[in-house]
């Protein structure tokens, strides 16, 4: 589980055994975890959305991209410049 609010700190779910050890398969994805971010190269290009680039659709958003547009990566940010906003 990753949660992210209010400008916070990255919380991962890797809670230690009852021997107060991060069981093995926890450490290996964690390692997997760390090792993706790592392997990103900084982003070519940033796009800020808003309602011209985006459409409400239901529970989800579409987002218009020009003819042709290409990435690998997307990343998903909250504005929390005016604080943190919850719907529900």
């Amino acid at each position: 589980m990753l949660t992210v609010g209010r400008g916070s700190n990255l919380i991962l779910n890797v809670p230690p055994n009852s021997s107060g050890l991060i069981p093995d398969n926890l450490v290996k994805e964690t390692r997997a975890f760390g090792s993706a971010i790592a392997s990103l190269s900084p982003p070519h290009a940033i796009a800020m959305l808003n309602s011209t680039t985006t459409l409400a659709v239901g529970d989800a958003v579409v987002v218009r991209l020009p003819v042709g547009a290409a990435f690998d990566t997307v990343v998903s940010m909250e504005d929390l410049s005016g604080g943190q906003c919850v719907a529900r």
